[in-house]
């Protein structure tokens, strides 16, 4: 069953390669063998973590290993793109964000997003938290965007990559507030969030899971949610 629908910001589903029409029998069998997730972001990203507290549950109702292979990369096409290749026989499952749905809208993808795959459940809905490095004096967004003003051009926002949540949420912010911010890729969230941490980018819209940790500490400023 490949996997693909309309994903909402920040959503993660799973996706199987698409199955031939299987007799009641076969089933019944199913699995019996090794299942792999692919994860098309890299370890210790949030899809990540879903996708590992996942593998466990179904390897104890299934009673067969389920493997997390990691395969970020152009925006998790790599990953997408392989599970799209992979043959159709259940056994290779994606577990995909909202990037999914974005990606025909940035990209000339090899495969189809909606055809290619088949969508088997929504796993979880994980809202963005919009963090900043502790030096930057806004204490709330009205002050973020009062220096945004100020200084056009001057302060950037790191994301997961281009197309990914985090960048269009910083895209959607930049549009709804009239400031001019740049934006800076990087190859998945847990870098994007290092360099919030280092200093190397001012602020990022990212997953809670991975951010939370470090605004309990002090080590990143809290401004906003993405929920209402």
């Amino acid at each position: 069953m490949h996997c693909g629908n309309n994903i909402f910001a920040m959503t993660a589903a799973l996706a199987a390669a698409l199955c031939a029409v299987a007799t009641g029998a076969a089933a019944q069998s199913y699995p019996a063998k090794v299942i792999t997730i692919v994860v098309p972001f890299p370890g210790a990203a949030t899809p990540d973590l879903v996708a590992r507290t996942l593998a466990q549950k179904l390897s104890e109702a299934w009673k067969q290993p389920v493997v997390i292979e990691n395969k970020p990369g152009a925006g998790s096409i790599l990953g997408t793109e392989a599970v799209a290749r992979a043959t159709p026989d259940g056994y290779t499952l994606l577990l995909h964000t909202a990037t999914h749905a974005i990606g025909p809208s940035m990209y000339k993808l090899s495969y189809d997003t909606i055809r290619s795959f088949t969508p088997i459940s929504l796993l979880a809905f994980v809202p963005n938290v919009l963090v900043t490095h502790p030096t930057l004096p806004a204490k709330n967004v009205k002050e973020l965007i009062a220096i945004a003003r100020s200084k056009p051009g001057k302060l950037d926002y790191s994301s997961s990559g281009s197309g990914s949540p985090a960048h269009l949420a910083g895209e959607l912010f930049k549009s709804m507030a009239g400031i001019d911010i740049v934006h800076i890729p990087y190859k998945g969230s847990p870098q994007a969030l290092t360099a919030v941490l280092a200093g190397e980018t001012i602020m990022m819209f990212s997953p809670v899971p991975i951010a939370l940790p470090h605004i309990r500490t002090g080590k990143l400023k809290v401004l906003g949610v993405t929920t209402a």
